[in-house]
Order: structure tokens, then sequence, then C-alpha cells
């Protein structure tokens, strides 16, 4: 039989493969890199527990705002409304954006180490990158009732915004860049996606808003400004009990003149130890300007006076003038936007004289709402000033007057630019024009004369001035001039 030789060779078989060496184990699948990671490539060679605390503060920074989403435009509103979203609700998500971005800008430019500069510079470019798009795409106010020059400039605001952003942008990437060449090939991928970053910003950066407006046409020297008294100067005594005035003019309907003035009068006593003019000297003058007289049984001037003219004649006077104004919203080109804005001012002056050591400073700017209240108002002189938005009237022709030469204490210069002179010259450049004139003793202006400018604009401004009414001149005729300059 043959079976003894059959087992004995399976049995060989068997011992040789149990005798035999194990095949090699299969290579492993490579671990994955270790370290913070965006879009799936690694950005730092550790992860956040090992990194230092400034990547960590700084990938931190950036998650939280990345993971911010802007607040969604209202629909169908109307542009002050609209506005008033982009400046408050946008911002304040704008303003948490760019904290973000200030932490990491810090961030790169205090350090000196390459992968960190990486780190810190593609943050906040993809931040500012992100922020600049939103911005420039974000929907204005359109269709029928949408005044279209005020959602313009809306538009242009915020695209303008959009690109100082696209800016900044792409100066991070230049850095974001700059360190990925100082790392060699191992940081090739973050050079070219910065790249590719920057390229897609460059639509936004290029493209052309609405120009500026070309810089005002300077003024000449013989026509700086002057800000004169705007009340009569026979009665600023150095040495007398100053008196305080107050004027509370051009008030949004409803509010209570009184209440507005007796609130400023109890502050200037308590705060300056300004005493208000008394009562009834005040309702005397009161009812001179109501007959239109500067005295008793006086002709009627050819302008009423006003109180300061009359009261600033006996009195150490200082005149605290309350003023509402409201105009129109100039955008950053200077070009009206179709928005008004209202503000109130307080601001303080000595009759017939410049000095102001001892008053109390002016508050030009308090942003002031067309329906505001007696309350409002009050609040609104007792708060800090703010700015507010650009405002103004007449676009960007301009006035300049000079001081006035025998002026009695006119407020001549604010009178002369309410004559709008600016309407006299239309063509770019600017007229130096010498104006002088009588007043009569009822206050009317005669035997104007103009010179300087071409013939139509001389025409024009001495008609304007002859047109001109002031209050009776004490010591009755008096002769002025003074020099006018009109800049477009």
């Amino acid at each position: 039989m043959r079976t003894p030789a059959l087992v004995a060779l399976v049995f060989a078989i068997a011992t040789a493969c149990a005798s035999a060496p194990p095949p090699p184990p299969a290579d492993p699948e490579p671990a994955e890199p270790v370290g913070l990671r965006l879009d799936g490539q690694v950005l730092y060679p550790s992860d956040l527990a090992a990194a230092p605390d400034a990547v960590a503060q700084g990938w931190r920074a950036y998650e939280e705002a990345w993971a911010a989403s802007p607040p969604v435009p209202p629909e169908d509103a109307p542009v002050a409304e609209y506005r008033t979203f982009v400046e408050e609700n946008f911002a304040e998500f704008t303003d948490g954006q760019l904290a973000a971005v200030g932490q990491l800008v810090a961030a790169y430019e205090a350090t000196e180490v390459p992968a960190e500069t990486l780190v810190f510079s593609v943050l906040a470019a993809r931040l500012l990158h992100r922020a600049s798009s939103w911005m420039w795409t974000l929907p204005v106010p359109a269709g029928p009732g949408v005044n279209p020059r005020a959602s313009r400039a809306l538009q242009t605001t915020m695209r303008t915004g959009a690109q100082r952003l696209a800016v900044l942008a792409t100066d991070a990437y230049g850095k974001c860049r700059a360190a990925a060449d100082s790392m060699g090939d191992g940081r090739a991928a973050w050079r070219q996606d910065c790249d590719a970053r920057a390229q897609t910003l460059e639509e936004i950066r290029a493209a052309e808003l609405t120009p500026p407006a070309p810089p005002p046409t300077p003024m000449p020297s013989s026509c700086v400004h002057h800000f004169d008294p705007p009340v009569s100067a026979p009665g600023h005594r150095a040495r007398a009990t100053p008196r305080l005035l107050v004027l509370v003019e051009d008030m949004p309907e409803g509010v209570d003149v009184a209440a507005v003035r007796t609130r400023i009068e109890e502050r200037a006593q308590r705060d300056h130890s300004l005493r208000p003019v008394p009562t009834r000297t005040r309702e005397r003058a009161e009812a001179l300007v109501a007959s239109g007289r500067t005295r008793a049984g006086g002709p009627v001037c050819a302008a009423p006076p006003t109180l300061p003219w009359i009261l600033g004649a006996g009195q150490n006077l200082v005149v605290a003038t309350v003023r509402h104004e409201c105009g129109e919203v100039l955008n950053q080109g200077q070009q009206p936007t179709g928005e008004r804005s209202c503000h109130l001012s307080l601001l303080w002056s000595r009759a017939g004289s410049k000095d102001r050591e001892g008053l109390p400073d002016d508050r030009h700017r308090i942003d002031l709402p067309a329906e505001a209240d007696t309350a409002a108002v009050v609040a609104a002189l007792e708060s800090e000033p703010v700015g507010g938005g650009l405002f103004g009237m007449g676009g960007m022709v301009r006035v300049s007057v000079a001081e006035v030469e025998g002026n009695p204490g006119y407020g001549l210069g604010r009178a002369i630019e309410g004559l709008d002179l600016r309407s006299c010259r239309a063509e770019p450049g600017v007229s130096e024009l010498r104006a002088r004139w009588s007043v009569t003793p009822t206050g009317a202006l005669d035997e104007v004369v103009v010179e300087g400018g071409d013939e139509a604009v001389n025409a024009c401004v001495k008609a304007k001035l002859e047109a001109l009414r002031l209050p009776c001149p004490p010591g009755g005729a008096q002769a002025m001039s003074t020099a006018i300059c009109i800049a477009n």
C-alpha cells in the first residue's frame, strides 16, 4: 500500500509550511498631519492646544467672527429706514468683524515667525474679503416711490466702504504670499490660494464709483471769513455786571420756547453766574421789536431791530442763541443725497465784542430730529454733542465776507451770506469783489457800489445788497465797505 508514503508526504508539507516565515505586514495608512486646518489644508503645524497663545487666540477670534451672519436688510423700506439699518444694524455687525480683523492684524505685525504671520494674514484676509463682498452686493431700495438719487448715493456709500475693505484684504493676502514664500515649497499651496483669492477682489477694487467732487476753489486772502459780533457795539463795558439774553430760534412745531429759555437761564446762572436780563426790561425791548423801532417814538426801521440790537446798547450783554436747523445730507463727494438731517446748536457771544473769555463753550452740532418736542430739545442741550452727517445748502458755491468797515455792530456777515449770493456765480472760478454802501437812518442800503467781478456778477450782487434791510443804525447814516468772494 502506498498510504504510509502519502501520509509522510502530507506531514512533510505541513511541517514545511509551519516552519516558513509569515508574510510581511501591509504598509499602514499614512497618519493625517496634525495641525490647524482651513479648507482641508494645514495652516499651522500643531493643534490648538499646542499652538502659541497668540495663534490660539487669533484662531478663536476668527472662528467666532466667521460664524456670524450679517443682518437681513428690510424689504421695500424707504431710503431713510434703510439708511438706519445700514448705520445701526449692519454697522454693528461690521464692527464685530473688524474687531476680529484688528486682533489678527495686530498679531501679524507683532510676530517675526513666518508660520504665525501666515496664519494671521490668511484669517484676516478671509474676514475682510467676505465683509467686502457682503457690502458690495448689499441691495438698496429701488422701485416706485424711491428717490433714485438718494438710493444711488446710499449704494455709493456702501460700495466705497466695500472697496476700502477690498484694499485691506488684498494687503493681507500680500502678507500671506510673502510668509508662504519665506517658508519654501511646503507652503506653496497657500501662496497660490492667496494669489487666487486676491484676484477675485480685483473687480471690486477697480470699479469706478461716483467720482469725488473736485477740490473747492480756494478763497482769496482778502476775503478771510469774518464772524462779526451779532449784536450792537455800544453796550460792551468790560467792568459792568453782565446780563444774559437767551434767544430760542426756529424750533420744531409745538416746542415750548419759554421752557427751553428758562432751562438755559437756570443753568447759566448756576454754572456761570450769568443772570438773565430782567423780565420788564426784556418786555419793553420786545415791544420795540414788535413796533419796528429802536427807541420809543423813533422812526419805523427798514427791518425790525432784534432784541440784542436794542438791549446791547445799554447792557454788558451775553447772548445765548439756540437754533434748530435742517439741511440736505451730502455724501462723501459733497453731493446731495436727497435725505435731510437736523441738528440743534447753542452759540455764545458778547454784545459788540469778539472777546470769548469766560463764556461757555459753543455747542455746534447736537443731532435732533425735525419732529422733536420740548423734552427732546432740553435733553439734547444737556447731552454731549455728537457729530452728524455732512449737510449743507447750495452745493459747492461758497461765499465769504470779510470784516465790514464802519459796521456799528450789525451781524452783517450772516446777513450778507443770507442774500443767496451763490446764485450770482454759475461758472467755475472765484469772483473777488469790493462792495461799499451807506445805510440810511431807517436802515435801508443806499449808494451801493460793487466792483472787481465781471459785469453780470457785479450787477447781481449789487441788486441783492440793495434789497438788504437793517434796523435803524445808531447815530444815523453809516458808510460801510467790505470784501466779498464767491467761489465755485
